[in-house]
């Protein structure tokens, strides 16, 4: 429980989602795709907004009641209790911004075929073995009651309709075939290199953005990476837990490839096996083979119907196959 009498979280549709809908500000420039499981993308959400680009409905959460518009491109942030302090620390009540119009980031979860993607795309990753686990572990904290990791591993994810072992690769596997055949400029960024070198990162997010965030000064780039650091997210998260504003920690300090010190071999192979072309794409250590033929798969896609665009179904199929052959 909270102290505050926060808003339950509104979606934004996807139609609804096309465009910004904030005054001065017609279009999304710069389309930025993670998964639902934790992979740390919040991080280049926080360095962006630090560098003055407006971060409008994150993962299409709706937050046109936060925002006051001051005129032109400046706006004030009202939300007593700064809940989104614990994902973007530096975005709290009574803070006024005066944003950029070059780099406007649309930050979702979604898969090719939503809506018309921006000019360019940012794909940000993490290893599925630790992005699962991680998923696991935060789980247990909302859920101590939760189910042993190989069982977990085992349930239908409620949006593809297969294992949560399988959903990942599918999610990165639609990406990568959209990627491919669309020609749209991207750029993968991953959690482990962000760890190692945060700055290096973001200068190829620079480099990739010809000209749109070049002009920053070095100071306030340094400024915006200190902002975005795990520990400045708990700073806040434990002064949060100390005053009542929430009940319960939900905050990893995720590690690189920790699967490699905590999987055994029943976790490496409740993963399946599959994909291998993905993990070979994103640079990570293929599965350990499993033994025996993987069953295949049957995706249910409940978002997925007549009314989405072809690139959907082309890259489920394409994403399929890519899991099941690789």
């Amino acid at each position: 429980m909270s102290r505050f009498n926060f808003r339950a979280l509104e979606f934004v549709g996807a139609s609804a989602n096309e465009r910004p809908g904030y005054p001065n500000f017609p279009e999304y420039t710069l389309d930025v795709v993670s998964s639902e499981l934790p992979c740390g993308t919040s991080w280049l959400a926080s360095a962006l907004l630090e560098c003055d680009c407006p971060i409008w409905n994150p993962w299409n959460v709706d937050m046109s009641l936060e925002w006051k518009h001051l005129g032109g491109t400046a706006y004030e942030y009202f939300y007593p209790g700064n809940p989104w302090s614990r994902v973007l620390p530096g975005l709290v009540t009574g803070r006024t911004f005066s944003f950029r119009t070059a780099v406007v980031p649309r930050f979702s979860h979604t898969t090719p075929g939503h809506w018309q993607l921006a000019g360019r795309l940012v794909i940000f990753v993490r290893d599925p073995r630790d992005a699962l686990y991680s998923a696991w572990r935060r789980s247990q904290k909302l859920q101590p009651d939760i189910a042993p990791f190989l069982d977990w591993l085992q349930h239908i994810d409620a949006t593809w309709g297969v294992p949560r072992s399988a959903a990942y690769l599918l999610h990165l596997a639609t990406w990568k075939h959209y990627a491919e055949s669309s020609h749209t400029p991207y750029l993968v960024i991953r959690f482990e290199d962000v760890k190692a070198n945060a700055r290096a990162e973001f200068r190829r997010l620079q480099d990739f953005l010809p000209n749109a965030l070049n002009a920053l000064p070095e100071p306030q780039i340094e400024r915006a990476l200190s902002m975005s650091t795990f520990a400045a997210v708990k700073t806040v998260e434990d002064q949060m837990l100390a005053d009542g504003t929430f009940d319960r920690r939900v905050n990893n300090a995720g590690v690189p490839f920790e699967y490699r010190t905590h999987f055994d071999a029943a976790m490496h192979a409740a993963m399946g096996g599959g994909g291998r072309a993905i993990y070979e794409w994103l640079r990570y250590a293929q599965p350990v083979p499993e033994q025996g033929p993987r069953e295949p798969l049957q995706p249910l896609l409940r978002w997925v119907g007549e009314d989405r665009m072809p690139i959907t179904m082309l890259a489920v199929s394409a994403a399929v196959a890519m899991y099941q052959n690789g």
